[in-house]
């Protein structure tokens, strides 16, 4: 009787970390199949980690990694604190799609706008550095500032007239204000 007991115990107490172990590799798997499944990137240069000066412009491309697709369309809503950083431009220069083609919303709020650019079927856009914008900011508090994609965030393809949304990787930014030595 004293054996059957011990073995069910050794058994219950092996279920458990067998459950443990399992539900450990699910959260990773999950986590990972999020960007395992993206089919494009949206990112900003410099990346996370980069310390501004206070009181200077403080500039922060908006890239696209298409991860191989011919991309026609990309449409970014982009987040950042206002208590540290004031948007003073969005340039166009050297964009992937054409100074022409990117359209900017710099005021659907106080600390966040929307930036919009299209190309011709016939003429994507494909590959890893591909620029959409730079965002020019004044820094005007010592700490950390987040730039984050939120809200709506498209990237699309378009395939004899068809157009798709891809799944998309944001890789946000933040960024340390205050005296660099």
């Amino acid at each position: 009787k004293k054996i059957l007991l011990s073995a069910i115990g050794l058994i219950a107490v092996i279920a458990a970390a067998c459950s443990y172990l399992f539900l450990q590799n699910s959260v990773k798997s999950t986590s990972q199949r999020i960007s395992d499944n993206a089919q494009a990137k949206l990112y900003l240069l410099p990346a996370t980690g980069t310390q501004f000066s206070n009181n200077t412009e403080a500039s922060i491309d908006v890239m696209l990694d298409t991860l191989g697709q011919n991309v026609t369309g990309v449409a970014a809503e982009i987040q950042y604190d206002n208590s540290k950083l004031t948007l003073t431009s969005i340039d166009k220069t050297g964009s992937s799609f054409g100074e022409d083609n990117v359209t900017l919303n710099p005021s659907l709020a106080a600390n966040k706008l929307r930036i919009a650019a299209d190309k011709p079927e016939d003429n994507p856009v494909t590959g890893n550095g591909k620029k959409i914008a730079t965002l020019k900011f004044t820094t005007k508090e010592n700490g950390a500032a987040k730039v984050e994609f939120v809200g709506n965030n498209i990237v699309e393809i378009v395939v004899n007239g068809v157009s798709t949304n891809l799944t998309i990787e944001k890789v946000n930014g933040e960024y340390q204000i205050g005296n660099v030595s």
